[in-house]
């Protein structure tokens, strides 16, 4: 995919030196950077081996929380098992 947004996190990515595939097969980082949408408000960013992009949860969340939205995580309620 070819979104703006891919574009913005291409334009800053970096290759990651000496990586090495997870023996686990999980997705890893092949590239990271730093992107920065607004000026002083950096979010690291990443795409993994499988082509996503991924964004750090704790930069979105700041970013989320300077426009103005709720990036808190929904908790589930707890449940009690009958006794």
């Amino acid at each position: 995919m070819n979104t703006p947004i891919d574009q913005a996190i291409d334009a800053v990515l970096e290759p990651i030196e000496g990586v090495k595939p997870p023996e686990s097969g999980m997705p890893y980082a092949t590239h990271k950077g730093v992107l920065e949408l607004v000026p002083g408000m950096r979010m690291n960013c990443y795409r993994l081996n499988t082509g996503q992009a991924v964004i750090d949860e704790d930069g979105l969340r700041a970013f989320l929380d300077f426009l103005g939205i709720d990036a808190t995580p929904a908790r589930k309620p707890k449940t009690t098992t009958p006794a």
